[in-house]
């Protein structure tokens, strides 16, 4: 009776300093593979353009960003390598600089706006900016939703992928942070296996 008192005042007094255990976003923290697309509109001179496209890239814990991936604009679509930076705020903010190329020629570099979420699995980004190798800018829509998979790490250098679903972060009211989960789980265990033999 007296472990399980001990056990719910430590979870009590975990749960009350949770605001302040949170560590914020950081490069490593979005260190890992990526999925992505993105979709929106291209203004041309002779009009509006769709556009759309899915791809992957690695983000390393040191900025670099490179992967690939499929466009289409008004239908025509094409295969196109991708490699650049991406900053990281501890807001969980971030701003990417991304280079196409094609066949090893840049086509275009992208500026983007980046949010991440869902404890960092999860992205969000509008393109603040499309330059042409030539300078000009070219005035876009488009908005990007990615997902992180694979060898994903948080913020401690830790797999995420290796963390069980019910300590997965959850949206909206009632999630706890990810560094709180990491205090409780072995706590949870512990308790799960009945304590000490």
């Amino acid at each position: 009776m007296t472990i399980n008192k001990l056990v719910v005042a430590f979870a009590v007094l975990l749960l009350t300093a949770a605001p302040n255990v949170y560590a914020g976003c950081s490069n490593a923290s979005t260190t890992g593979n990526w999925a992505y697309t993105y979709t929106g509109t291209i203004f041309t001179p002779n009009g509006p353009l769709p556009a759309a496209s899915v791809g992957h890239f690695f983000q390393d814990s040191t900025d670099n960003v490179s992967g690939s991936q499929t466009r289409s604009v008004a239908g025509s679509s094409g295969v196109e390598d991708i490699s650049g930076t991406v900053s990281v705020n501890k807001d969980c903010t971030g701003t990417g600089t991304i280079n196409v190329f094609v066949s090893g020629q840049l086509q275009r570099t992208a500026t983007i706006a980046l949010v991440y979420d869902s404890d960092t699995n999860h992205l969000r980004g509008i393109f603040d900016a499309l330059t042409m190798p030539n300078g000009t800018n070219v005035p876009v829509v488009l908005a990007i939703d990615g997902t992180g998979w694979l060898q994903h790490t948080n913020e401690f250098g830790q797999e995420k992928s290796s963390c069980p679903t019910w300590a997965r972060p959850r949206l909206g009211r009632g999630g706890i942070s990810k560094r709180l989960r990491q205090v409780l789980m072995p706590l949870w265990h512990f308790i799960g296996q009945g304590g000490p033999s």
